[in-house]
C-alpha cells in the first residue's frame, strides 16, 4: 500500500509529461477556433421552416367549425375526418373558438394544400396539426417571458 501511494505521483508526472511532450520538444498548438455555421433557414415562432413554405393567417369566424377550417385549407372531407380522428385524447375539435387565429403553411411548389396548421388555442398555448401524409397532432406551450417591474 506505501508503495502505491510513492509510484502514483511519479506516474502521474510521466503521463503528464508524455501527453505535452512530442520528441523530447516542447509542442505548442494554438487554439483553432471552429469556423462558425450561418443558419440561412428562417424558422417561425411555431418551428416550421419558412423557406419551404407560404404562411397564410386567418380568424375562426362564425359557423366555421374544424372541419370547414380543414376543407378551406384544400383537405377532402375525408381528410378532415382522418385529422380529426388524429386529434382524439389531444385537442377537442369541439373546442375551436370564434376569433381564435390559425396560420396555414402551404408548400411553395403547391398552393392548392396546407401541409401544416398551426391553431393558436389560447395566449399560452398553440397546436401544430401535421396535414401530410403522416397525420399529428401536437400541442405546445408558448415560451413566456415574465419580468418585474
Amino acid at each position: 500500500m506505501n508503495l502505491n501511494r510513492t509510484i502514483t505521483p511519479f506516474l502521474c508526472l510521466y503521463i503528464f509529461l508524455a501527453v505535452s511532450c512530442q520528441g523530447g520538444k516542447r509542442v505548442h498548438e494554438k487554439a483553432v477556433p471552429d469556423p462558425v455555421l450561418e443558419v440561412t433557414e428562417q424558422v417561425s415562432e411555431y418551428g416550421l421552416p419558412l423557406s419551404d413554405y407560404e404562411v397564410r393567417e386567418g380568424k375562426v369566424r362564425s359557423g366555421d367549425y374544424f372541419s370547414t377550417v380543414l376543407q378551406k385549407l384544400g383537405l377532402s372531407l375525408k381528410e378532415a375526418y382522418e385529422v380529426s380522428e388524429a386529434c382524439k385524447g389531444i385537442f377537442d375539435v369541439t373546442k375551436f373558438k370564434i376569433g381564435n387565429a390559425y396560420h396555414a403553411y402551404y408548400p411553395k411548389d403547391s398552393l392548392n394544400r396546407a401541409d401544416y396548421l398551426v391553431y393558436e388555442q389560447d395566449s399560452r398555448s398553440y397546436v401544430v396539426f401535421g396535414l401530410r401524409d403522416s397525420l399529428f397532432v401536437q400541442v405546445h406551450e408558448k415560451q413566456m417571458e415574465i419580468t418585474q417591474e
